[in-house]
């Protein structure tokens, strides 16, 4: 950078560097920018980008008490500035919340507020069973399971209230995901701030709420109201099957959301009687904007009759049974359920279930918007029946709008892409031109786990303009040989048809659901990471263009970093 650059980007207008700073530099880029250009118009540019999207999350060595404290001087530092000394101002007056007035999407996690260490994490992954995203433990990892300390809940706290203070009347958005191991105090300060009503505040507001068993659901619910998006899970500690939760408290909490749009419960932990969930279904009805709706659980779920909500706003439906069983008042009821939506007029957008049937199959059949579908079956039922209606009926009447399709059963059988002539799959998806993502099944388990995941890669990429996602699911068998194999596939793959890549961008994605103790096996640009408390880590590979020995263009998989990840 020449010594005349600076001035010169001063000049530019806001909206020209913003537009270039966004198309050209990453994060990195963008905050070397702001530390050689710290006046002037670079600084609000950069903060822009940089600062739009803030999360902060309880419990963590990346987010824990010395970065914490770092952010607490900053805003010790704010308020103690000049006018003349700010950063983020054009004229060099201090701005109204410093980097702070560039945040529009607020993340709070509060979810786990453990000290995360090596013997923690060790601890977990002898004594801990992953179910739904939450861990239940066996009651022996109890000694590893260390709260930060008051001083850093504290200071946690009192940064958020600054944070959202100066940053409330310009946010678009607030999520805010917490559970019942966070002290009752403090969430309900955190649930007053963020609970306002629709009128008093600028931003959409989600909430996703964890509830143990062994904790008082009633009073971590008491203040959640007003909410755009709501999320409960209710989970056991100990992994016990309870038969009747309460789930009246989680139905007066609905009505509290008056403009409810998003609605998610999970209970497959759970066995609430029918009585129970005609209340909660009752709470539903009044909500005239309700468009998303998932039910995860695993016993009856559905209303004894259809509620008026779902003839008007709904547009995602999620009916999730886990663990899935032949039940016939389970089947009939579902059946039911779709003739009665369907006599409704609703025209869904995303549909995802645990089985397939003909009460299902005439369903979809009178869907005409339908985008995403995701149909995801347990061993031991028998799908081909169904398989040449699915393929040869409903791909094509939806293969205009469908964009996201998952579909296996872990048997690896008839929800499968497979390199042979008359495979359904691959004669069907290739027409499916508006299709961005995909899971699918690409393993023969019939003939020695043949693996076809290059053949699909090369087939869908050329016929599937739009394809920028295939994510990798494995049924029964040795997943971990099945993703040796399929790994050395894809290292190991060249192509020098243009027609693969044309420019695109396209990712493989496997994750997986594991234990923590794998965090020691894996490394993230050749450095081992420390201890981290995660759900899942994700390994992705991307098709790229490269120039090989003889100056000639072709396409290969490129291994990105993993990412370790917790539920959303």
């Amino acid at each position: 950078m020449t010594s005349q650059t600076p001035n010169q980007l001063l000049r530019l207008p806001f909206e020209l560097l913003h537009a270039i700073s966004s198309d050209y530099l990453d994060n990195p880029s963008l905050k070397s920018l702001r530390t050689a250009c710290p006046r002037g118009i670079v600084p609000v540019v950069t903060g822009s980008l940089l600062f739009r999207n803030l999360k902060l999350r309880l419990g963590n060595q990346f987010n824990g008490e010395q970065k914490l404290e770092r952010l607490q001087d900053y805003l010790n530092g704010y308020y103690s500035q000049t006018s003349t000394s700010s950063q983020d101002s054009i004229d060099g007056n201090v701005s109204l919340g410093g980097i702070f007035q560039h945040v529009r999407k607020l993340s709070v996690d509060t979810r786990y507020p453990f000290v995360t260490t090596a013997d923690l994490v060790s601890a977990r992954e002898q004594h801990t069973i992953m179910s739904g995203g939450m861990f239940n433990y066996d009651g022996r990892s109890n000694g590893y399971e260390i709260h930060v300390t008051a001083e850093e809940m504290n200071l946690f706290a009192g940064i958020l209230k600054t944070v959202f203070r100066l940053s409330k009347n310009q946010l678009i958005s607030v999520r805010w995901q917490t559970s019942s191991y966070f002290p009752e105090q403090l969430h309900d300060e955190m649930a007053t701030a963020f609970c306002i009503p629709e009128t008093q505040r600028p931003y959409i507001l989600s909430s996703s709420l964890k509830i143990c068993v062994s904790k008082s659901i009633q009073h971590y619910l008491t203040k959640i109201s007003h909410c755009d998006t709501l999320e409960v899970k209710y989970y056991d500690a100990i992994g016990r099957i309870v038969y009747d939760p309460k789930i009246e408290f989680i139905g007066k909490a609905v009505r509290r959301c008056e403009r409810l749009r998003s609605f998610t419960i999970d209970l497959r932990k759970h066995r609430p009687t029918i009585l129970a969930f005609n209340r909660l279904w009752e709470a539903l009805e009044p909500i005239e904007m309700l468009e998303s709706l998932r039910f995860k659980a695993c016993n009856y779920i559905f209303p004894e009759k259809s509620p008026k909500l779902l003839a008007s706003n709904l547009r995602r439906l999620d009916l999730i049974k886990r663990p899935y069983f032949t039940s016939y008042a389970y089947d009939e009821a579902l059946d039911a359920f779709l003739n009665s939506l369907a006599a409704s007029g609703t025209q869904l957008q995303r549909l995802a279930l645990t089985k397939y049937s003909s009460a299902i199959h005439r369903f979809l059949l009178k869907q005409d918007q339908l985008e995403d579908l995701e149909i995801r079956t347990k061993s031991g039922i028998d799908l081909s029946a169904y398989m040449d209606a699915f393929w040869n009926q409903l791909i094509p009447k939806i293969q205009g709008t469908l964009k996201r399709l998952k579909v296996y059963d872990y048997d690896d059988g008839p929800f499968s892409w497979f390199d042979y002539p008359g495979n359904l799959a691959s004669d069907r998806l290739k027409h499916c031109k508006q299709l961005e993502e995909l899971l699918i099944s690409f393993i023969d388990s019939d003939e020695d786990n043949k693996n076809f995941i290059l053949e699909m890669v090369e087939s869908l990429a050329e016929s599937c303009p739009k394809l920028r996602t295939i994510y990798i699911k494995f049924g029964f068998g040795d997943v971990d040989l099945k993703l040796i194999e399929t790994e050395k596939l894809l290292n190991g793959w060249e192509s020098k048809n243009s027609a693969v890549f044309n420019g695109r961008t396209i990712d493989l994605v496997y994750d997986k659901k594991t234990y923590m103790h794998e965090l020691f096996h894996l490394n993230k640009s050749g450095k081992t990471l420390s201890p981290l408390l995660y759900d899942y880590f994700v390994q992705k590979w991307r098709l790229v263009q490269e120039i090989d020995d003889n100056g000639k263009f072709v396409y290969r998989m490129r291994r990105m970093d993993d990412e370790y990840c917790l539920y959303s």
